[in-house]
């Protein structure tokens, strides 16, 4: 929503791809179990400091990565609250996989985070 409570309005951009890069990143995900991945363990913010206490992470005014994958098997969206600064407070595979494949589509696109 806008500050004038207007719904804001979605850009699409379209983009040519190379095929044959195309399907080595659609093999890449599924090597790595994407569409397998845990919503709740992408958004992880609890640290087990071994000694019965618990150090827990909140950040207010972060960004979400919102990844959508559709393949002509599968489709999947998911939604990671500032996945890198939570990936450095405490390392989570589920997140880690995310990334690689967020960081992977973003290089097919030609794009950077």
């Amino acid at each position: 929503m806008s500050k004038r409570g207007k719904s804001k309005k979605s850009r699409m951009q379209s983009t040519i791809l190379d095929q044959q890069k195309v399907n080595e990143f659609m093999v890449l995900i599924k090597s790595k179990s994407f569409f397998s991945l845990s919503q709740d363990s992408l958004n992880w913010d609890k640290k087990d400091l071994g000694n019965g206490t618990i150090l827990h992470q909140s950040i207010m005014d972060g960004v979400s990565e919102n990844f959508e994958v559709i393949s002509s098997s599968d489709h999947r969206i998911y939604s990671a609250h500032e996945p890198i600064q939570r990936q450095e407070f405490v390392f989570n595979n589920q997140r880690k996989i995310f990334l690689d494949c967020l960081d992977k589509f973003l290089d097919l696109i030609g794009k950077t985070k």
